[in-house]
C-alpha cells in the first residue's frame, strides 16, 4: 500500500510534490502546535494562583538558627541609653551576612525597640559580612528601658552560598547579670 502510494507520488510532477510535502509540513505543524498550547494549558491550570505573589516572603524560609553566631558579653546603662557588646562567631566555610540595622530588635515587656545605631568597639559601622572563622565584635546602642530581662533578635542573616535560607537567632538577656559583668576588650 505504502509502496503504491510513492509509486503514484513519484509519478507525479516536481511541483505537485512540493506543494504536497509543503501541506503536509504545514498540518504537523499545526497538530504540533495544538498539542503544545493544550499541554501549555494543563499546565497553567494545575498552577496555585492564590499566593503567586508573596508580599512577605521572610516569613516562608526563616530559620531559627541552632549555630549561636551572636553572642552577649555586657550591658551598659548610661543616662537615657543602653549599650549591648555583643559579637559575632562565624565558625563556618561560608561568609556570613550579618542583620542590618532594621532586623534587630530588643523586646523588653511586649515592648519591640529598634537600635538607634550599630558600630565596632572603636564607634564605627559594623561590618555586614563576618568571612568564614572570624569573629567581629560591636555594639548596639538602645533607649533606656527598665526591666530585668529581654529578648535579642537578629533577623535576615544568611551566607552567601544559601542567600535563599534566611537565619534568625534570638537571645534571651538577663539585663542585670550581663550590667555586672567584667569590662570587654575592645
Amino acid at each position: 500500500m505504502i509502496k503504491k502510494f510513492l509509486t503514484k507520488l513519484q509519478a507525479k510532477p516536481y511541483e505537485t510534490r512540493v506543494k504536497i510535502l509543503w501541506g503536509t509540513v504545514i498540518v504537523i505543524g499545526i497538530l504540533l502546535i495544538m498539542f503544545w498550547v493544550s499541554d501549555l494549558k494543563g499546565t497553567i491550570k494545575g498552577i496555585d494562583t492564590s499566593n503567586l505573589v508573596d508580599l512577605n516572603p521572610s516569613d516562608q524560609n526563616t530559620v531559627l538558627t541552632k549555630t549561636p553566631f551572636a553572642a552577649v558579653e555586657r550591658v551598659e546603662l548610661s543616662g537615657t541609653l543602653m549599650k549591648i557588646y555583643f559579637n559575632f562567631t562565624n565558625s563556618s566555610d561560608d561568609i556570613l551576612n550579618v542583620s542590618k540595622l532594621n532586623d534587630v530588635s530588643l523586646n523588653i515587656n511586649d515592648t519591640s525597640l529598634t537600635p538607634q545605631k550599630m558600630t565596632d568597639r572603636q564607634n564605627a559601622q559594623f561590618v555586614q559580612k563576618v568571612l568564614s572563622h572570624s569573629q567581629s565584635f560591636g555594639i548596639l546602642t538602645f533607649e533606656a528601658a527598665a526591666a530585668k530581662t529581654a529578648t535579642l533578635t537578629f533577623d535576615q542573616m544568611f551566607f552567601e552560598k544559601a542567600a535563599s535560607d534566611i537565619l534568625q537567632q534570638k537571645l534571651e538577656l538577663d539585663l542585670e547579670q550581663l550590667t555586672k559583668s567584667e569590662k570587654i576588650r575592645n
